[in-house]
């Protein structure tokens, strides 16, 4: 049923994000291997993952006071200062995790950060990691499938010829 595929890959997505003892990505390529449209499966892992960053911005949103230590850290990422290149470092690290993706949510909520530019970066870069996650992954299964085929028919040709001369 794919249409179950999508929400578990949502909640997946979602509980990897908010407790990461599950790793989000090895999920998503366990999903690939179902008969699942991978844009689709990109798309619902998209919005669990993005879902659980807002939790994180909405923490650090309503914070009412953060340790010295934290706020010192926050103070230290201020996206507002970046101007345009904020968006750059959200991206950059919704795609690949550089810097960490739940420190830069928390400090962009107790920063207060502009949700109009959060919130459509957040889900577009999330969603393109997934694809690229699955066009790479979908590449290298149909490599490895070929590889496969090629070597099996190497090895029912050896057996032809041992049969052949026992």
């Amino acid at each position: 049923m794919p249409g179950g595929d999508y929400l578990m890959m949502f909640l997946l997505a979602l509980l990897g994000i908010l407790c990461p003892v599950f790793n989000t990505e090895v999920s998503f390529l366990a999903m690939t291997y179902r008969d699942n449209h991978l844009l689709v499966l990109s798309g619902a892992a998209a919005v669990g993952s993005s879902a659980g960053f807002m939790v994180f911005y909405y923490l650090g949103f309503s914070s009412r006071r953060l340790s010295r230590k934290l706020e010192e850290k926050v103070r230290s990422i201020d996206l507002n200062r970046f101007g345009r290149s904020s968006v750059l470092i959200l991206a950059t690290s919704y795609v690949l995790s550089v810097p960490p993706c739940t420190p830069l949510s928390i400090a962009a909520g107790a920063l207060r950060y502009s949700l109009k530019k959060l919130i459509p970066c957040l889900f577009l870069f999330r969603f393109l990691k997934y694809v690229l996650l699955a066009y790479f992954f979908d590449s290298i299964h149909g490599a490895v499938r070929v590889f496969s085929h090629s070597v099996q028919g190497y090895k029912d040709a050896l057996l032809a010829a041992l049969r052949a001369i026992f």
